[in-house]
């Protein structure tokens, strides 16, 4: 009796010194940020020269630029040649790209004009409506080619054939998702620097933000797509959210169950890209060692997997994720890459916003992260009280298991009990938190609530970051402020980030709505029902010629 009272008491005592650690830690975690923030600020000032805004303004949308290249407006070499010329132009001072492919995309610019000009002349024009024109030639184009001539990168944790994944070997083969978008007409220009899940963005990289280029994102694709050098990004759903989020632009992380396409997960450090490929086809229990997964067209295609219930979280594995400045890029985009016609369909439907139930959360104080500014709150009040204003029914949800959404993120990201890719000062708090366990078992629990309280007609409104892009002296003390925006992907679930509002410095902030298992068309809807376009950096926002072009969808300077 005496022994079994000794050991609850020494649980118990353990148990109080653990939440006293973790309060400590807190305490001292947030004192450090209001400490030496502004500090940090002081030695980043003045700010230097921002991005010359482009020679040649192509702030148009990828539908709206494959639009006027079919209808003869632009050719795809002019088009192709501006976004090289404005990626070498920012290049110097972003350090976006991994890797170039810039006089293949132009001889490929070159073939889709020649293929444009062959179908004009074997489509005649027609009459309809009282009008002669190219009728049949533009259904065939936006039928089978949509994306014919306009380019696009992709991040190098995708394969892209001939290029290397992640400073490893050169791809052998496509990617689902890079075939699928040459496959509708699309140029590949680069590859462009990503940090991995796995790091953790202990060190972003030297990825700057176009909008103050003394702050770091941690994405090429979105920087890129934010100078307006391309009009759209791939990459992996995990690694993009908050890269956008920073950046003022739009971003989706599909969910496995609308988008079959995928992309090669970055290999370890001392494995190639074609050891991995061969490692994920062995490793699969309904695949034999045959080759049966490269058809012969050289595209990678992972093997099928047994559908987990919707309310269970199914194995990690990295989804598809889109970057654009225009919210109508996304949904075109997940059509191309979507499993089927049903979901091809579904991803075409338009929910009213009246029908939209919305649930607010703020995000958790997590020991990990720092405490969301009020900026931030701020953005996510405003974004609820605008689809409150389109007829949303608007609900603040208690969510007690986001408390745990470190453990969450990290047992369904790194691998459960693996706390080798963590930072430092993560380990111990990985190891006071209960191991990759704990966080298994509450990431059950978080997907059975959210699948529950969202429902067939619900999405998930809360902040995508604590607050704007950190400056680079900043970013080693929020090694993890990107924890709460992994929500989503962590979950396997659809998430979408969307810019909403400025800081008093001008830097974007954003918003992120996640929807139930295939709900992709939710997050979508209330995504531009929020915002049309990307929050501009100031020397575009300047640019009158080009703002003019955007709202009218005419690009009024000589490419």
């Amino acid at each position: 009796m005496r022994s079994a009272k000794l050991l609850r008491a020494a649980a118990f005592a353990a148990l109080l010194l653990r939440e006293l650690v973790f309060y400590l830690l807190y305490v001292g975690r947030q004192l450090a940020d209001l400490a030496l923030n502004a500090p940090l600020e002081q030695l980043q000032r003045p700010a230097p020269p921002g991005l010359p805004p482009p020679a040649a303004p192509l702030p148009l949308s990828a539908g709206r630029l494959a639009h006027r290249i079919r209808t003869g407006q632009l050719t795809s070499q002019l088009t192709v040649a501006a976004c090289i010329a404005r990626l070498r132009q920012v290049e110097p001072q972003l350090h976006g790209l991994a890797e170039e492919r810039f006089q293949q995309a132009l001889l490929e610019a070159r073939a889709a004009d020649a293929e444009l000009a062959r179908l004009r002349a074997e489509l005649p024009p027609s009459r309809r409506d009282g009008r002669e024109r190219d009728w049949a030639l533009v259904t065939h184009l936006y039928t089978h080619r949509p994306l014919l001539g306009v380019p696009f990168t992709v991040q190098e944790t995708v394969a892209a054939r001939g290029l290397r994944v992640r400073r490893g070997a050169a791809a052998p083969a496509d990617s689902e998702a890079v075939a699928a978008l040459r496959a509708a007409g699309a140029i590949l220009l680069a590859t462009t620097r990503a940090a991995a899940p796995a790091e953790w963005w202990a060190a972003e990289g030297d990825v700057r933000l176009p909008h103050d280029v003394r702050r770091v994102v941690g994405d090429g694709g979105a920087a890129l797509v934010a100078a307006e050098a391309t009009p759209l990004a791939l990459g992996v759903g995990a690694t993009l959210l908050v890269p956008a989020a920073h950046c003022g632009l739009f971003s989706h992380t599909a969910s496995s169950r609308t988008v079959a396409a995928s992309a090669v997960p970055p290999p370890p450090a001392d494995q190639t890209a074609d050891e991995l490929i061969l490692q994920k086809m062995r490793s699969t229990d309904n695949l034999s060692t045959t080759d049966a997964n490269h058809n012969t067209d050289g595209i990678f295609k992972p093997p099928p997997q047994k559908a987990p219930a919707a309310s269970e979280p199914v194995p990690h594995q990295p989804q598809v994720g889109v970057v654009a400045r225009h919210a109508e890029d996304l949904r075109a985009t997940l059509r191309l890459l979507a499993r089927g016609p049903v979901q091809r369909g579904r991803l075409r439907e338009l929910v009213p916003v009246a029908r939209l139930r919305v649930f607010t959360a703020e995000l958790p104080a997590l020991l990990v992260t720092s405490v969301a500014t009020r900026e931030a709150r701020a953005a996510l009040h405003s974004a609820a009280d605008t689809l409150r204003g389109r007829g949303a029914a608007v609900t603040a949800a208690e969510l007690p298991e986001t408390a745990h959404l470190f453990e969450i993120v990290r047992s369904r990201l790194s691998g459960e009990g693996d706390c080798s890719t963590l930072p430092p000062p993560a380990r111990l708090l990985a190891l006071l938190s209960g191991g990759g366990r704990r966080g298994a078992r509450q990431a059950r629990l978080l997907r059975r609530r959210l699948v529950a309280l969202l429902g067939a007609d619900g999405v998930l409104l809360l902040p995508a970051h604590p607050g704007p892009a950190p400056l680079a002296a900043q970013r080693l003390l929020r090694p993890l402020d990107a924890v709460p925006a992994l929500l989503a992907a962590a979950l396997q679930l659809p998430g979408c980030g969307v810019p909403w509002g400025r800081t008093a410095d001008g830097l974007p902030l954003a918003v992120q709505l996640v929807a139930g298992p295939g709900a992709d068309h939710l997050c979508l809807t209330a995504a531009e029902a929020l915002r049309r376009t990307a929050v501009r950096p100031a020397w575009a926002a300047a640019d009158h010629t080009a703002e003019k072009a955007s709202r009218s969808g005419v690009i009024e300077t000589d490419l």
